[in-house]
């Protein structure tokens, strides 16, 4: 589904549901990281949620060397909505999860309070939608390189610091 975009560019003026959102996510994960050895899964069955139900996992990321994985959920708000209502049973979930995992979420339609909730939490990335592509994406980098320890995803040409 392509994304159309207001005069700037910036903000998203169509509804960009949680599976496109998804989409998005899983690409620019598999994308920024192609050279890591990491595959990208959807919608894969996880456990049981906080509340007892069956758990999927919107994005499963797996490294092929370690086995090491980590969880994804997509959360994308157009406008203000019963998404806001959700986040915490999204956060907590996360948190209880087997393995390291974040809500990612982009989008002009959060509300004040739950922006500040998601900002604040260590279970939620930022990964705002331009053009049509996932941008502004360096909480959402940051967290997987940190999980797979790909550091020269993020450092890329920083140099380090003398001794004196």
């Amino acid at each position: 589904m392509p994304i159309q975009t207001g005069g700037s560019g910036d903000e998203p003026i169509a509804k960009l549901g949680g599976k496109p959102y998804r989409l998005l996510v899983a690409a620019h994960v598999a994308k920024a990281f192609a050279g890591a050895d990491l595959f990208v899964y959807e919608e894969v069955p996880f456990g049981s949620s906080i509340i007892g139900k069956d758990r999927h996992v919107d994005i499963l990321v797996l490294s092929r060397k370690t086995g090491r994985a980590v969880g994804l959920q997509a959360k994308y708000q157009a406008v203000a909505g019963t998404t806001d209502e959700k986040i915490h049973y999204a956060l907590a979930d996360c948190a209880a999860m087997w393995i390291p995992s974040v809500v990612v979420y982009g989008g002009p339609g959060w509300s004040l309070g739950v922006r500040h909730t998601l900002e604040a939490s260590r279970h939620a990335v930022r990964a705002e939608v331009v053009n049509g592509k996932i941008r502004e994406s360096a909480e959402l980098d940051s967290f997987v390189a940190a999980q797979f320890g790909l550091w020269a995803t993020i450092l890329k040409n920083k140099k380090p610091v003398a001794a004196t």
